[in-house]
């Protein structure tokens, strides 16, 4: 059964803010930080393995990338002449013990320095909140990215830190930014990136947090129809409030907050499958490069020592390059609000501003939208164009334009430009709303019983004792309770007990509920005395229960 459609929506009203300090004990999915980190610390086996194996690989990329070509030439002449494969391998700069010490301990030692970042791992994870999150899996898969990240920061660390040393003339057995080295850096990072989708997987949310992964959460949606559905459909996916167009065309002006939502909604995806594209392209050209470059060498009549051939990049590819690339990534942060002004003559052609959750189902409701999506894509594919055409400009006008510049600007301009413009578009259909209206935990909360993953700081019980948490507690009750029950929460205890029809001290079914701070004592009289008193009648010197007993006649 489909729903009406929904036009000239109100705008979204955003949500308070999360105090943290405020979250009740029993809003956390685990006691503490402390125990988070303890989960992570029995599953480090997995992450050291991966981790391990990508030290390794980046080890055995820094031996290779000093001469990639020249090291497969080196390992042929060893199998021929053991000696002469030897003397290869000192021009190169590197000997036997090199390698195995460079395999041997950096693998040990990085595995090491990743895996003390395990606790920034759990801070981050510890401060999610789920409730913020439009769906199960989207929080699931934010638990993961944030558990496996820091793991990384020591090899990228390693990276650039090895590109400062080469690019400060270190001396190290890397010279020069060639293209043997710039070949191994695009097969670390993309080394570093495939370990991250691993790591995801082996530090999944349902493993580290102990609760139902969001693939069997929808199978049980599929095969129940109990009352719990409608609570299971919502925590897998929850109504986005965020509607488009906006109400308020202000927020389809340029900001600085927008900005850079823009740019981190198109990281995102460029992250995805752009990214890894790129350096696959950059893998394959600098690999062919060395391997030209090298046989050039051979061919040259002064050997390979006095070689006038070389690999490594012109000036005027960074020059140029660099601002060249820092224009191109402010064009794409404004791009989704130009495509938003080209758009404003079919603001209202939408007949239906709600979310679906399919992008199909969106843009044959919503033109307006898919307008934008559109424009989007075709802005960045343009801009990426422009870049290339304007180094390909400037590295001709300054004779620096070479066989593999020529490589570079036809890969860019057919395969990279083309997926920039896809990805623009891509990001766009996921995130547009993001770029609009800010994240999605400002105007919805997920009815999930958890606000934090962990306590900022202590345990439970210390948030427990915490007057500030005692008094949230205390107001939400008065809240739930409603007019009566404000009135019951506020008397005192043995009001409240009379009230309900039970003695001071005791509850509404009757039994005791504690003393009656209201209550005189009575100094050790029996339940004798006090039956026989109330068999005579009201007592001649008893305590008056108001004023109208004392302006009575005295019997």
């Amino acid at each position: 059964m489909s729903l009406a459609p929904l036009q000239d929506l109100p705008a979204p009203r955003p949500l308070p803010a999360l105090d943290p300090q405020l979250v009740l004990p029993q809003e956390f999915v685990l006691d503490s930080r402390r125990d988070l980190t303890r989960r992570l610390l029995r599953r480090a086996w997995g992450p050291a393995l991966v981790l391990w194996g990508l030290w390794l690989l980046l080890s055995a990329a820094y031996i290779l990338g000093a001469a990639p070509s020249f090291w497969v030439l080196t390992l042929i002449f060893s199998l021929a002449e053991p000696s002469l494969g030897s003397s290869q391998r000192a021009a190169i700069g590197f000997s036997w013990g090199d390698v195995a010490r460079i395999l041997g301990i950096v693998p040990l030692l990085g595995t090491g320095l990743s895996l003390a970042a395990l606790p920034l791992s759990s801070a981050l994870v510890a401060r999610l909140r789920p409730q913020e999150h439009l769906g199960e899996e989207d929080f699931q898969r934010a638990v993961s990215a944030r558990a496996a990240a820091p793991l990384l920061i020591a090899p990228c660390a390693a990276i650039a830190l090895l590109l400062a040393l080469v690019v400060l003339q270190v001396p190290l057995q890397w010279r020069a930014l060639a293209a043997g080295p710039l070949g191994a850096v695009a097969f670390g990072l993309g080394m570093v990136l495939i370990a991250f989708v691993i790591l995801r997987r082996v530090l999944s949310a349902s493993r580290l947090l102990g609760i139902e992964p969001a693939e069997a959460l929808r199978q049980r949606l599929q095969g129940t129809a109990t009352e719990d559905a409608p609570l299971i459909a919502a925590r897998l996916l929850v109504q986005d409030r965020r509607h488009l167009p906006p109400t308020n065309s202000l927020q389809e002006q340029i900001s600085l907050a927008g900005f850079g939502r823009a740019l981190r909604v198109a990281g995102r995806e460029w992250l995805s499958w752009l990214v890894p594209a790129a350096l696959a392209c950059a893998w394959l050209i600098f690999t062919a490069v060395d391997a030209v470059v090298m046989f050039a060498r051979l061919l040259e009549t002064d050997g390979l020592g006095g070689s006038q051939t070389r690999s490594e990049l012109p000036w005027t590819v960074y020059a140029a390059g660099i601002p060249i690339a820092a224009l191109l990534v402010a064009g794409m942060g404004a791009a989704p609000f130009a495509a938003m002004r080209l758009a404003r003559s079919r603001r209202g052609s939408a007949s239906d501003l709600r979310t679906y959750p399919l992008w199909e189902d969106r843009a044959r409701v919503n033109p307006w939208e898919a307008s934008v999506v559109r424009t989007t894509g075709w802005l960045h594919g343009a801009m990426a164009i422009g870049a290339i055409a304007a180094l390909t400009a400037v590295l001709l006008a300054t004779g620096t334009m070479t066989g593999a510049g020529w490589a570079w600007i036809i890969t860019d301009a057919l395969l990279l430009a083309p997926l920039i413009g896809a990805a623009g578009a891509s990001a766009m259909r996921r995130g547009l709303r993001e770029v609009v209206y800010g994240p999605a935990g400002r105007y919805v909360r997920r009815p999930v019983p958890w606000m934090l993953v962990a306590p900022l700081h202590g345990t439970r019980a210390d948030r427990a004792a915490d007057p500030r948490v005692r008094a949230e507690q205390r107001r939400r009750e008065i809240d739930a309770a409603g007019v009566h029950g404000l009135l019951l929460l506020d008397a005192p205890l043995g009001e409240t007990a009379a009230s309900s029809g039970g003695a001071p001290g005791e509850g509404a079914d009757g039994k005791a509920g504690g003393p009656d701070p209201a209550a005189l004592p009575d100094f050790g009289a029996s339940a004798d005395q006090d039956t026989a008193r109330r068999s005579r009648g009201p007592a001649t010197h008893a305590i008056p229960r108001s004023e109208t007993v004392l302006r009575g006649p005295r019997s």
